[in-house]
């Protein structure tokens, strides 16, 4: 069975609700490629000044060789950044996304013809402002 690990960022304000990145087994998935995933995120204007970066405590999330690039990034780009407290899923947006997904792909399987990669990206599609809106509702009521 092949790998499949995702990168998201949610977002209440942009037009696209989900940002992420994809890397397959065999790829890079450490604290580098999540720079580069940050990087991408500030390029392609999904993290702009004023945004706030809530990330859990993984590793690859802030590794001793990364973290203070990531710091600097985000002060430069004027991007705010809360780590949540360990252990603390249910304070994770993504982790209820990643829930979202997970759960309809194991219930309906990878449609004929699809990717794993390909059935993920179109669940990401199906999650509107209501979806969101309720799982950052949901996250903030927990605190």
């Amino acid at each position: 069975m092949r790998v499949l690990r995702a990168m998201l960022l949610t977002s209440l304000t942009n037009e696209e609700l989900v940002f992420y990145m994809f890397t397959e087994e065999g790829e890079r998935f450490d604290q580098y490629s999540f720079l580069l995933f940050i990087c991408n995120a500030i390029r392609k204007g999904f993290l702009v000044a004023g945004d706030i970066l809530i990330m859990d405590n993984a590793r690859i999330h802030g590794g001793n060789d990364s973290i203070e690039c990531l710091s600097i990034l985000a002060q430069v780009y004027g991007i705010t950044i809360i780590r949540l407290p360990t252990y603390s899923p249910e304070l994770n947006v993504c982790e209820l996304v990643f829930s979202f997904m997970k759960c309809d792909i194991y219930r309906n399987g990878v449609p004929p013809g699809y990717s794993l990669k390909d059935a993920v990206k179109e669940r990401l599609k199906e999650i509107d402002f209501i979806h969101m809106l309720n799982w950052y509702s949901k996250c903030i009521n927990r605190i």
